[in-house]
């Protein structure tokens, strides 16, 4: 059996015409438009080629237009736009191939069921490929990328903007307007239609631009064999037949057979659906009908190792994965409407039925005092266009979509919009330590030998009767270092442990070169340390750095100094007091021991010489203690996890100000694994530090919490992240120090790891609910006020009622300005000073519905009283009528001021909703301003002292309100 490779695509690979292909079309500092013509109509080139752009630095990002063959680059200023262009031409003389496409189901191979030695005979991949061969694959193959569904088209969204039940009742008004006559009327209301649809369909269209652009696929870097030699490629860059290299934290980035496996588990939830790590095998042996969830010999792309190591080849790329496949099925298929969109779709039927109600009691009003058919049927499309919020169905998208670019200005990026709405309801929030709290940049404190401890300075050199322990910590070690103080690759930790070597005065390079690595154990989740084997020409050496008190116990001999003891029961004790010590000093301690003359093949590891500890710290990010502290005001239960003891775990907590209280309830993880589920479940409850924990172990937690009704933020950093990461309800990892599995897979990237962005995050997320709820609040109350406006009206006969044209004024006045102004407010003051909306809060309901009938009642009790005072005085007529539509228009702005968020600050343009409402009292103006709108809405000016008063006491009472507020917070 040999693997079916794909017919060359269409590709465009230029070289010597590239200059002429890739042309600067104009510039602006920071942003560059080139054309590139070879490319017109090509997406899936052209996002091929954008993407590559945008992952390169100095570049913040890459928009794409494949029907005029463009892209604007926007970068920093410093960059010129013709460097732009050569940048581009490079990446595209590289070779510019589309994303790999899906084959059909049939074609589908069993390599989970084959021995590996066919898969790799399938693939010509004997021992991985070489860079020629993965590049000829790549062409003919396509990028490993995921395709990205296409935007909806213009019609799409338009059409899609004229489904609902209350543009339905409009689309009926017009066309009883038409069948009585009414041409005005039905041309007003269709354009009301058409004017609501484009609104909703141009934000509608930016905000999915924006999530495409926050969503667009990041590209990480992914281990692989290539030319016998482990190498880091981009993960578009994976071709079939390669044998990618599987770590702990690491990400999958294709499916593959695996070829070598040890102790390997791997989270394959975003797939399969279960809900731990499967455990893999390269030897299992598998049916050829086994379902994806039991091939046991299969990785997949999306798959997050959470512990051990092993190898794989690759048998499928890109879209041909199996989780590309799964995509593929769904690419036509409409996404689940979020919550709150669900909501406010099912408040506009509720609506639509309201209104049917109303118009029937408006009927029957007129009906019994004898009023024509016709007048009748006039009047209750008047109340039909009052009735329906045109704005409310792109309300929500709007609003999430107007916080996500203010958050994306500030530093933190969503995935996807909708994730604001769970923040809001966000309860618990988990903190990784190590990159996250502290800023990852870990050196050497204190080293403990079994003899005496040495204090390691910034500047100073240690003592030389460390040389010993520095060699082992560079021997077990991982990470390389490219200069004294830049590390190429490793662990923040094994980073440290190299920097100590080099301070100590060992020549790392000499000391590798000398024994050289034959064997390695790795750590993982029951063996808490990592174990080499190295030879010399006539000797063994076994290095082991790990938990102190595991790597105690494969010790018999401590070294003091130049004389090798036996350890005895107090000398052990001392040891693991003095581990204690240090952990209580918040340092991280790790243990070194060696095994001279012993090997990794034997039987197990005993016997070791115990060298010393070492104690590294990390300290905390500036503002950390009060960032916690804020978001605990917020009403956000915070919960550390890290790896390191207890001791070291709960001087991080009280350096936090977790114990204010005097108490602190720390768990080390291994005492979960034994309890039964209520035991873990009462765990959580009352938890705030779980020290040694592993990806399993923050899993496990994290899927307990949320059984408890919780829901969950999880913050982390690193490649062991993760997992809990993507099974918490929002993921929040580090944009600048986080390595790409956590960005990938989070939910909010953090971009320069500014911890007070956190914060920042929740309050835009708590901030776009509120304004959500406070925008709807509106358009409800006041809609809803100019029915109860036209049912008083028709106690008086239908000459006195409101016409049609008057409420489309009124409502594009009122439902546009101050609804969008409320939409945009920034969060208040007070908005983490509040607990959290709780998750099972109806939208709307009981509650904030008789909220808006009060606030309808306030805004209409003023009109209909102006009504009536009018009508004694003047008559129903147009002086009546505009006496009422002012009085009417005033008390609803008035009530878009009062929702607004009290704001502290004096900045005029920190104010949407206020200067929405001053654009809408302009609008308001106009007509009695201009005759010919005079005419059009039947309305007479009111005289300036009648204005006066109506406009001051729509307005007193929010003045008022507004002066408390400041007096209080001037004395806050």
């Amino acid at each position: 059996m040999v693997a079916k490779l794909a017919p060359w695509p269409r590709d465009v690979t230029f070289d010597h015409r590239l200059e002429p292909h890739v042309r600067v079309h104009h510039a602006l500092a920071g942003r560059t438009r080139l054309r590139l013509p070879p490319l017109h109509g090509r997406a899936d080139l052209l996002g091929a080629l954008a993407r590559r752009i945008a992952a390169r630095e100095r570049i913040r990002d890459v928009i794409e237009n494949p029907w005029s063959s463009s892209l604007l680059v926007v970068h920093d200023e410093e960059v010129s736009a013709e460097a732009v262009a050569k940048l581009v031409r490079e990446i595209w003389r590289r070779g510019l191939t589309a994303p790999a496409a899906a084959g059909p189901a049939d074609e589908q191979q069993s390599w989970h069921a084959l021995a590996p030695a066919k898969v790799l005979h399938a693939f010509s991949s004997t021992h991985g490929l070489s860079d020629d061969e993965a590049r000829i694959r790549l062409l003919r193959i396509g990028e490993n990328r995921l395709t990205e569904p296409a935007a909806p088209s213009v019609l799409a969204v338009i059409s899609g903007q004229l489904r609902s039940a209350p543009v339905a009742l409009l689309f009926g008004s017009a066309a009883l307007s038409l069948a009585t006559g009414a041409l005005l009327d039905a041309t007003l209301t269709l354009g009301v239609i058409a004017l609501n649809a484009g609104i909703g369909a141009s934000t509608k269209t930016w905000t999915v631009r924006l999530i495409r652009r926050l969503a667009r696929q990041t590209d990480p870097d992914a281990i692989v064999l290539r030319n016998g030699v482990e190498t880091q490629v981009a993960t578009s860059r994976v071709a079939p037949g390669d044998w990618i290299v599987l770590k702990t934290g690491a990400a999958v980035p294709a499916d593959g057979r695996l070829i070598q496996a040890e102790a390997l588990l791997i989270d394959e939830s975003s797939l399969t659906g279960e809900s731990f790590p499967a455990e893999k095998a390269a030897d299992a042996s598998v049916e050829a009908a086994a379902p994806l969830a039991e091939r046991r010999t299969m990785v997949h792309r999306g798959g997050v190792v959470t512990n051990g190591v092993g190898v794989a080849v690759v048998t499928a790329t890109g879209a041909a994965t199996e989780i590309g496949r799964v995509r593929h099925m769904f690419e036509n298929e409409d996404a689940p409407q979020p919550p709150m969109e669900r909501a406010l779709d099912s408040l506009g039927v509720r609506l639509t039925f309201a209104c049917l109600g109303a118009s029937g009691v408006l009927a029957l009003l007129l009906g019994v005092r004898g009023v024509p058919a016709a007048a009748i049927a006039k009047s209750a499309i008047a109340l039909a266009v009052s009735a329906i919020p045109e704005g409310l169905p792109a309300l929500a998208a709007s609003t999430k979509a107007i916080a996500a670019r203010a958050m994306s200005s500030e530093g933190a990026y969503l995935r996807d919009v909708n994730v604001l709405e769970t923040a809001a309801h966000a309860d618990v929030l988990c903190l990784d330590k190590t990159g996250t709290l502290t800023q990852n940049s870990m050196r050497a404190a204190v080293i403990q030998t079994p003899a005496e401890r040495h204090d390691i300075s910034a500047g100073g050199r240690p003592p030389s009767s460390i040389k010993p322990i520095a060699t082992i910590a560079a021997l077990c070690n991982d990470a390389t270092l490219s200069d004294a103080e830049t590390a190429s690759a490793g662990s923040g930790t094994e980073r440290a442990l190299l920097h100590l070597a080099a301070l100590a005065g060992v020549d790392i390079e000499k000391a590798r070169a000398n024994h050289p690595r034959t064997a390695t154990v790795q750590r993982s989740e029951s063996r808490l340390y990592m174990a080499t084997e190295h030879h010399t020409d006539d000797a063994t050496l076994v290095a082991v750095k790990g938990a102190p008190h595991q790597v105690l116990s494969l010790c018999s001999t401590a070294r003091f100094g130049s004389v090798v003891r036996r350890l005895n029961d107090e000398m052990r004790a001392g040891i693991l007091a003095a581990n204690e010590a240090l952990a209580l000093e918040g340092l991280r301690v790790l243990a070194i021991a060696r095994g001279p003359g012993q090997r990794l093949a034997e039987d197990a590891i005993a016997g070791l010489e115990w060298l010393g500890l070492v104690g590294l710290h990390d300290p905390l990010r500036p503002g950390a203690a009060e960032t916690v502290q804020t978001l605990q005001r917020a009403g956000l239960r915070t919960i550390i996890l890290t790896g390191d003891q207890a001791g070291t775990a709960r001087r991080l907590a009280e350096d936090l100000g977790f114990s204010n209280d005097g108490a602190l309830d720390v768990l080390e993880a291994g005492a979960l694994h034994e309890m039964p589920k209520r035991a873990l479940a009462e765990a959580v409850r009352t938890t705030e530090v779980f020290a040694r924990v592993s990806p399993a172990d923050k899993l496990a937690i994290i899927r307990a919490l949320q059984a408890d009704g919780h829901v969950v933020a999880m913050t982390g950093d690193g490649v062991n992240d993760g997992p809990a990461l993507r099974a918490a309800d929002i993921g929040i990892a580090m944009g600048k120090s986080g390595a790409d599995v956590a960005r990938d897979v989070a939910d909010i990237v953090i971009a320069d790891d500014n911890l007070a962005h956190l914060t920042s995050a929740f309050a835009r997320g708590r901030a776009a609910d509120e304004n959500l709820r406070r925008a709807v609040r509106f358009l409800l109350a006041t809609n809803a006020s100019e029915v109860a406006l036209l049912l008083a009206e028709a106690l008086h006969g239908p000459d006195a009622l409101e016409t049609p044209a008057q409420l489309f004024w009124l409502n594009l006045m009122t439902d546009v300005f101050p609804a969008l102004g409320l939409a945009m407010a920034r969060p208040a003051p007070d908005i983490l000073q509040k607990a959290p909306r709780r998750d099972g809060d109806e939208a709307f309901g009981r509650t904030e519905i008789l909220a808006i009938g009060r606030d309808a009642l306030r805004i209409a009790a003023p009109a209909i009283l102006m009504h009536t005072l009018g009508t004694m005085r003047h008559g129903a007529g147009a002086r009546t009528r505009g006496l009422t539509f002012l009085s009417l228009a005033s008390h609803q702005l008035a009530q878009a001021l009062r929702l607004a968020p009290d704001r502290s600050e004096s900045e005029i343009l920190d104010r949407p909703t206020e200067l929405g409402v001053a654009a809408s009292y302009v609008m308001l103006a106009a007509p009695f301003a201009l005759a010919p709108l005079r005419r059009m809405l039947r309305i007479a000016a009111p005289r300036p002292l009648e204005a006066v008063l109506i406009v001051g006491l729509s307005l007193a009472p929010f003045v008022l309100q507004r002066l408390r507020t400041q007096s209080r917070l001037r004395l806050a």
